[in-house]
């Protein structure tokens, strides 16, 4: 039995020759029988982690196989005596490590598992606080409203309603940024809820009329008594179509996919008769409508219609027609369309579902005085919609891109919106707040780099790096130049200068300066022996993060801080130490970190099977070339 005193503990102390419990320990098991066992008992757990330690140590001494080490971590000091129950069972159980900790007798295993191709952990991107703008309800759009049930439907402009700081209601249009996980409201784009709407009919209405107006207004110049066909009518889009062309005065002719949707539309539109109203399941709508127009055609035509039922829609355009498409899968695969129906001098205008975003200023007040004149003149008016206050948004948008669908779709806000669950690309993506402000501490001047752009990816616009690597060559400057004009990132290099208590508090407030801090990264050193002073800089940060950042994450990638970062999670703080085996690169690791910290584990030690099958075949040749 070995006893270790002192108040810190790494596998480097065991090649020291001043500590005396560093000389019984190898006189004790140089000396030892092949039957008998060397206990190394400690009240410290070591700083680079205790199942490093024990591995560190089994490799630099003969006779491991008898080592067995015990870690008395209770907060309560206890002492090893093997005339106790507790301490003989340890004895007749013969574990390689066992740990006492807060009153439990356990051991360490190693748990495999494999990377997700597609993970439903959501981060910790929440929030309904958008703007100054309290958001109790949120509609959700389709990307592209193409009449396809092949292609996979994707979350487009966002309807939103909200109470201000002034407490007045208010709804408008914004977009979900897929990289940084931020619901960005349109500035112009937003309206106060009329009197007598309820917040959740007002966050289904101002993306379908907002596109509705610019379609029919600014785009296709729609006049009184012209020929108007809206595909896909019982659409968002498509209803406020129906709703402001009637108002204009136009001859509406609409097309429904199923029984269902062309009773709802006849029960919404008393203006509608039977004879306006076509079935989109089939190309016949196109003789029913020039039959019913005399031959004459559309004035505008508004179209989400793919493949034949497209180019039956193109012929369906009077002279000086205008068409209207909506949709983008045509356009995608590469689609064809004939010149002959430009001999009629139609117009032809391709209206993505979020180019009203790019619209100029004047452009998009235009828009914003044309719904705020139908809201006064009652031409806008409630969806169909319904509401969920729990959701899976796959589902929602499934539903939703469903071609016998009439109902919008309206997620209730009650207290922090999981902004994670929008993005349906990719929902294991790591998400960094724009707002605040990211350290990477450590690594060589392209490992920083690297992580500083996987950052930047992620939404990231404020970062210091510690690191007493400074970029020197031209490509890394490069970059580091890129990553800032192009992503307009604050990206701060300072000298790693936290050696002190002082200098670590100095270092962590110059970040803090910049914003919240959100999440720390220590990066692996090429540093062949570690200094007591990295050491010491690291538990400095960490006892300043705990103070000035609590919530912020650690992540670590040396495994000679395992033990820092261990006792830092067991104390509730979020931390994650990610190990890697020989033969992995630090590149390979940000390759799979959002994966990786999807988990939510403190450690994790990553594995290549294709390596290990590599070292295998190396292993073998060698053999047979003996």
């Amino acid at each position: 039995m070995v006893y270790i005193h002192g108040d810190t503990l790494t596998s480097k102390d065991l090649v020291r020759n001043n500590l005396q419990w560093v000389m019984q320990f190898r006189n004790t098991l140089e000396n030892l029988q092949p039957k008998q066992r060397l206990y190394l008992v400690s009240n410290v757990s070591p700083y680079e982690g205790i199942k490093n330690f024990v591995g560190d140590v089994q490799k630099q001494f003969q006779n491991s196989e008898l080592l067995r080490f015990i870690f008395l971590l209770d907060k309560e000091k206890v002492t090893f005596d093997d005339s106790k129950s507790i301490f003989k069972s340890i004895l007749k159980h013969d574990l390689v490590l066992t740990v006492i900790s807060d009153g439990q007798i356990g051991s360490y295993l190693s748990i495999p598992t494999e990377l997700r191709e597609e993970a439903k952990q959501i981060f910790h991107a929440s929030g309904n606080v958008i703007s100054n703008k309290h958001i109790r309800y949120i509609g959700l759009n389709l990307k592209d409203e193409s009449v396809n049930p092949d292609k996979e439907p994707e979350l487009g402009p966002i309807d939103y309603s909200a109470v201000n700081n002034s407490n007045q209601p208010i709804m408008g249009l914004a977009c979900f940024d897929r990289s940084s996980y931020q619901i960005i409201p349109d500035s112009v784009l937003c309206w106060n809820v009329p009197d007598g709407w309820n917040l959740d009919d007002a966050a289904a209405v101002p993306y379908s009329y907002a596109m509705a107006y610019h379609c029919l207004i600014n785009k296709a110049r729609v006049t009184t008594g012209g020929n108007v066909l809206i595909h896909s009518a019982c659409t968002g889009v498509g209803f406020a179509c129906v709703c402001i062309a009637l108002s204009i005065g136009c001859n509406v002719f609409v097309t429904v996919t199923t029984d269902q949707q062309k009773a709802y539309i006849l029960q919404k539109f008393d203006r509608l008769i039977d004879r306006n109203v076509y079935s989109n399941v089939t190309a016949d709508f196109e003789p029913l409508f020039l039959l019913a127009t005399q031959g004459k055609g559309a004035q505008v035509v508004i179209n989400n219609l793919s493949g034949r039922f497209f180019e039956a829609s193109l012929r369906c355009l009077g002279m000086y027609g205008r068409f209207i498409q909506l949709g983008q899968y045509d356009m995608e695969q590469n689609g064809t369309m004939g010149l002959g129906v430009f001999f009629k001098h139609v117009s032809f205008y391709h209206v993505s579902l979020e180019s009203i975003f790019q619209c100029s200023i004047e452009e998009k007040r235009s828009v914003a005085n044309l719904v705020q004149k139908g809201i006064d003149n009652l031409v806008v008016r409630h969806l169909f919609k319904a509401v969920y206050d729990k959701f899976d948004i796959e589902k929602l948008l499934s539903d939703l891109n469903d071609k016998g669908n009439i109902t919008r779709k309206v997620i209730q806000v009650t207290h922090n919106l999981p902004l994670g669950q929008l993005n349906t690309v990719n929902m294991t993506k790591f998400h960094c707040d724009y707002r605040s402000s990211y350290l990477i501490v450590g690594g060589n001047e392209e490992s920083w780099i690297d992580m500083a752009e996987w950052l930047v990816l992620r939404g990231a616009k404020k970062i210091i790096a510690a690191s007493e690597s400074k970029p020197q060559q031209s490509n890394l400057t490069r970059r580091l130049t890129l990553l800032k004009s192009f992503y307009n990132a604050d990206i701060i290099h300072a000298p790693f200068e936290a050696h002190t208590r002082d200098s670590a508090m100095e270092l962590i407030s110059e970040v803090f300066m910049l914003g919240p801090i959100n999440a720390v990264f220590l990066l692996p050193s090429n540093y062949e022996k570690l200094r007591n002073s990295d050491i010491k800089s690291v538990q400095y940060i960490d006892a300043e993060l705990k103070t000035k950042a609590p919530k912020a994450l650690f992540v670590n990638f040396m495994k000679e801080f395992t033990g820092i970062c261990q006792n830092r999670s067991e104390a509730g703080f979020p931390t994650c130490t990610v190990e890697w085996q020989n033969g992995i690169q630090f590149s390979d690791i940000l390759d799979d970190l959002d994966d990786i910290l999807s988990y939510r584990l403190n450690h994790i030690y990553v594995t290549n099977n294709e390596i290990n099958e590599l070292f295998g075949e190396s292993n073998q040749m060698l053999y047979n070339s003996m």
